[in-house]
């Protein structure tokens, strides 16, 4: 199984990163690295975020970090929809509709 970003995932996490690098640009990259290194883990281990209400719809906090990831699992990839920080509002449809 292949993991894929979405165009709004990864303008999240491109956000954040210049956010984190204005305070401290090697814990910026640490922190970015775990968000990857998950994100990365989920074409092993699809499941291992909590369900959300939406079919196939998981979130994932990330270890070490105060992000979240939201995803899709699919049938032969899991696409990554949003990225957020645990004090900004979840988003109800993150990254494209959801069914």
């Amino acid at each position: 199984m292949k993991v894929r970003w979405t165009s709004p995932a990864l303008r999240q996490l491109r956000a954040a990163e210049t956010y984190l690098q204005q305070a401290d640009r090697k814990a910026a990259a640490r922190i970015v690295r775990r968000i990857e290194e998950a994100a990365g883990r989920l074409a092993r281990t699809p499941h291992i975020g909590r369900p959300m209400p939406q079919r196939d719809v998981r979130e994932l906090v990330v270890s070490g970090t105060r992000y979240i990831i939201i995803y899709q699992v699919e049938r032969d990839e899991v696409l990554i929809l949003a990225l957020f920080h645990e004090r900004q509002q979840r988003p109800t449809s993150p990254g494209r509709p959801i069914t």
